[in-house]
Parts: C-alpha cells; sequence; structure tokens
C-alpha cells in the first residue's frame, strides 16, 4: 500500500498542478472582460483535442513501457519511448496543419459573435504553436514517470505553473515597462513555460532514461511499430471520438448565447482541473498495475485497481462536497453579471454531485483499462455514451425543446452515468487485464 501510494499521490499532485495552469489563465483573463473569458474557453476546446489526441497516443506509450519496466526489458523501453516520440510530434503538425487550412471554419463554430471569434483567433493563432512543445513534453513525461520518476515529473510540471503565471502577470496586464498583450499575453506565457519544461525533461531523460545522443541510433523493427500502433490507435480513436463530441457540445453552447457561453468558460478549466485530477489517478494505475501485468501478477494486479478506485471515489466525496458548499460564492472570485452568476451555482452544484462518477469514469478510461491494452472496448463505450446517447440528446433537447444549459449538462451527466454502468462490469470480468509485452 505504501509503495502503491508514493506512485499515487506525486502523479495526481502532478496533474492538479497542470490544470492549475488553466485556472490561473481563466482568472487572470477574466478581468479583461465576459467575451474574453468566453473566447478563451471556446478556444481551449479545439486544443483539448490536440491535447487529447497526443495524451492518449502517450497513455498507450505509458501502458507499453510500464510492463515493459515490469519485466525488466529496458530496450522495450527506449524503443518505445522513441517511436512515441515520432507519433506525437507527426500528430502535432497534421493538427496544425488542420487548423490553419481551416480555421474559419472551426472558429466560426465557437460562437455567433464577431468580437468572441475575433478574440479567439488572437489567442489560437499563438496557442496552436504548444501543440508543438506538447508532443514533445508528453512522450519525455511519459518515460519519466512511468519508469518510476514520479517526483521529477512533478517537480516540471511545479515549474512550469509558476512559469505560467509570472509571465501571464507580466504579459496580460503590461508590467516592468512591457505593453499590455492580453489574451495574446496568455498564449504567450503558455509557450515560454512549456518551452522550459522541454528543456528540463531533456536533462532528466538524457541522465535517469537514455542518453539523448543514442537516441538516433534505437533500432525498432516493423514488429515494434506495430505492437506500438495496435495498442495506441483504438485510445487515439477513442480520445479523437471524446474530444470531438465535447467540441460539438461546445458548438450548442456558444447558441445559447452569451451569458451561457461564459458561464460555461467558468466552468470548463474547473472540469480540466477535476478531470486532470482524477486522470492522475488513472495515470498512475498504468505504473502500478502495467508493471504488475508485465510481471504476469494479475491478482495482485486487480487487487491495487480496487484499492486505486475505492481511494479516488474517497475522494470525489470529499471534493464534490466543497463543490457544492462553495458554489453559490463564485463571486468571491469572477466579476460577473447575476444570471451568468445563476448559471455559473447551479453548473457546480451539479458537477458536485455528479463527481464520484466522472471520478470512476475517468480513473477507468486514462489508467485502469488501458493498462492492460483494454482499448478497442474504452473506443466501443466512447461510441455508446458520446455519439450515440450524448450528442443527439442534446442537439434535440436544443433545438425541438429550447433546453437551457443546465438541462443539457443534465444530459451530460446522464452520459457518465451510462458509461460508469459499462466500466463496472468490465472491470469485474477481468478481461481487461494482459499481458502486452510478453514478459
Amino acid at each position: 500500500m505504501k509503495k502503491m501510494f508514493s506512485v499515487l499521490v506525486p502523479v495526481t499532485l502532478q496533474q492538479l498542478v497542470i490544470s492549475m495552469n488553466f485556472i490561473i489563465d481563466n482568472l487572470m483573463v477574466s478581468y479583461l472582460g465576459e467575451e474574453f473569458i468566453a473566447a478563451l474557453g471556446s478556444s481551449n476546446k479545439f486544443m483539448v483535442i490536440v491535447r487529447m489526441s497526443i495524451i492518449a497516443i502517450c497513455s498507450a506509450s505509458g501502458s507499453l513501457i510500464s510492463q515493459y519496466r515490469g519485466s525488466r526489458h529496458k530496450e522495450g523501453v527506449s524503443r518505445t519511448f522513441a517511436i512515441n516520440s515520432i507519433i506525437t510530434f507527426s500528430t502535432a503538425m497534421i493538427f496544425c496543419i488542420i487548423f490553419f487550412t481551416n480555421k474559419d471554419f472551426i472558429l466560426s463554430s465557437f460562437s455567433d459573435s464577431k468580437e468572441i471569434v475575433l478574440i479567439s483567433w488572437s489567442y489560437l493563432s499563438i496557442i496552436i504553436f504548444t501543440s508543438f512543445s506538447f508532443s514533445l513534453i508528453m512522450p519525455m513525461m511519459t518515460v519519466v514517470r512511468s519508469t518510476g520518476n514520479v517526483v521529477s515529473a512533478l517537480l516540471v510540471s511545479v515549474i512550469s505553473l509558476f512559469t505560467n503565471f509570472i509571465f501571464n502577470f507580466i504579459l496580460i496586464y503590461g508590467k516592468f515597462g512591457i505593453p499590455a498583450l492580453g489574451i495574446r499575453g496568455a498564449a504567450i506565457s503558455t509557450v515560454i513555460s512549456e518551452v522550459l519544461s522541454i528543456i528540463i525533461l531533456l536533462a532528466i531523460v538524457n541522465y535517469k532514461i537514455t542518453p539523448i545522443s543514442k537516441i538516433k541510433d534505437i533500432d525498432f523493427s516493423f514488429k515494434d511499430i506495430d505492437k506500438f500502433l495496435r495498442v495506441s490507435l483504438p485510445l487515439l480513436s477513442a480520445g479523437l471520438l471524446t474530444s470531438l463530441s465535447l467540441m460539438f457540445s461546445h458548438n450548442i453552447f456558444g447558441r445559447l448565447g452569451e451569458e451561457e457561453l461564459a458561464a460555461y468558460g467558468i466552468i470548463s478549466p474547473m472540469e480540466n482541473i477535476l478531470s486532470d485530477l482524477f486522470a492522475g489517478v488513472g495515470l498512475a494505475s498504468i505504473v502500478i498495475i502495467g508493471a504488475e501485468l508485465g510481471r504476469n501478477k494479475f491478482e495482485s494486479a486487480y487487487s491495487h485497481a480496487k484499492s486505486i478506485i475505492w481511494s479516488g471515489l474517497a475522494s470525489s466525496l470529499i471534493i464534490g462536497s466543497c463543490f457544492i458548499f462553495f458554489s453559490s460564492k463564485v463571486t468571491w472570485f469572477l466579476d460577473i453579471d447575476e444570471e451568468t452568476v445563476g448559471y455559473v451555482v447551479t453548473m457546480l452544484t451539479l458537477l458536485g454531485i455528479s463527481m464520484p462518477v466522472r471520478t470512476f469514469n475517468s480513473t477507468m478510461s486514462n489508467g485502469m483499462l488501458s493498462s492492460g491494452g483494454d482499448n478497442v472496448f474504452l473506443m466501443f463505450v466512447t461510441m455508446t455514451a458520446d455519439w450515440i446517447f450524448a450528442l443527439p440528446s442534446i442537439y434535440i433537447g436544443k433545438y425541438l425543446f429550447n433546453w437551457n444549459i443546465p438541462k443539457i449538462y443534465s444530459v451530460l451527466i446522464l452520459s457518465e452515468i451510462l458509461t460508469a454502468t459499462i466500466f463496472i462490469f468490465r472491470f469485474r470480468s477481468k478481461r481487461w487485464m494482459t499481458n502486452l509485452v510478453g514478459g
């Protein structure tokens, strides 16, 4: 149990620190006006697609690396890291091409407001280039974390957070003789903090994992690539389907009105924080359970999995209760009008109530099932919950019954309940426990 928490706590804290970047951006941009909050939330929905795709690829990589580590196969770790880095960088390049060749369509899907679209462009035209920095950070972060160096990964994220905060303060508001750049300053700050993270991670990988100078000499065969793609492509498909469903959902929110879009812009970073926090539980489970599966210790893996799930659920009950209690105090932190406050309070309460279900789903999808390569099943669940149930329901609700944002948000929570029900049966079947590396 002590060994489990020595991985679980740093990885979960790291995800929380990473998510704090979104909250810092949102709070500091909020003082520019509601249209800037809405634009930031809209822009981040596209970036979520990019980042979730890269994270999905790296999650598959983490499963393989953890199992290779469990079976003490160092060459397998190095080969997987090299393949992962190539594929994530290529993915980032594809998304950048898609954005710049379809920017008018993408931006117009955010909102009917021309002002919000223009502000979104000023932010996205810079932040899109973090696709490349993120595609370098995540493979390195994955190999550092999956080989047990979880504290090092946490420290990198803490340094990045403080760097982003300091440069946000300077560039958004114009301090120390630098002109105020507004929302563009938030984008530039993110670029600076991620470049710093790359430099630090290169040093860690070079010192603790494999010399950077030798990466070009790593030899991998078609069989290695095929193994990686068999694990990663279903997970990438699931990630794309999830992020696209979020974008279509946001398209609905953008048609509801500026106050409702602003409310969702406020809620969205909080959702991201909670999602990343409990995704951290899932990512920790890849490190812990993946190593056990790589050693063919299936009963031990199942026992650890149950402990991780119960720990996550206990934490979610506490956090969810805090969200419900403090939902009415949102005006302490944000300068928004009364109508927007009403929407935010209702949605925060719903978010708090649904916290245990969301936590369980995040733990299962971000680590538990993928630790054994059960990624085709994850893709099936995403198709069922998001594309067969949630999206059709909210489109019908909006365009036939003129639902407001709390009702639409409630349907998304019902989708989470459906997903959790499917996951429970799959977990108890133990069919997700597979040795992927043949150790």
